[in-house]
């Protein structure tokens, strides 16, 4: 710089540099929650041949305050995945919704800047499937007996111990 000390050209140069880097760098963002969605009967029943969640796809994931008033929403990819992210610090509730599915909002949840929180959340089919009935008659007593307490009575030293 053409005028200037060299202690004072170095000074600017520095502060100059200082002032790009900043400016270029990305703005804090906020924080972040990421997950999946899976039908709940599913979960409890069986997992798929990759060893995964039953994770339902097209599920709406919204983001809202406690107040229930929007702030974010996503939908679920084919694996069930959603990602809500530059969430300003806060307290939230997470509704998450899909066809032929109840409703299911989880409150109580707390964003903090530069965090990333991992909630999975699972969803009740409105129908849920048929089960055969089970034909199960009165216990056998030999004849047409009623059933007392002595016949439900187990004597302890007659349990075989394994």
């Amino acid at each position: 710089m053409p005028g200037l000390t060299g202690e004072i050209a170095m000074k600017l140069k520095l502060t100059l540099t200082a002032c790009l880097a900043l400016a270029a760098a990305p703005a804090l963002a906020g924080g972040e929650i990421r997950g999946e969605v899976a039908d709940a009967l599913l979960l409890k029943s069986s997992w798929n041949e990759a060893g995964r969640l039953p994770q339902l796809a097209g599920a709406r994931v919204t983001l809202q305050t406690p107040a229930e008033q929007p702030v974010a929403q996503a939908v679920t990819d084919g694996q069930g995945r959603y990602r809500l992210g530059d969430i300003p610090e806060g307290e939230y509730c997470l509704l998450a919704e899909s066809p032929d599915y109840r409703p299911f909002l989880r409150r109580d949840i707390r964003v903090r800047e530069g965090r990333v929180l991992r909630i999975n959340l699972e969803l009740l089919p409105l129908k849920l499937p048929d089960v055969p009935p089970v034909n199960a008659g009165p216990p056998e007593t030999g004849g047409d007996k009623p059933v007392s307490l002595e016949d439900l009575y187990i004597d302890p030293s007659r349990v075989r111990k394994p």
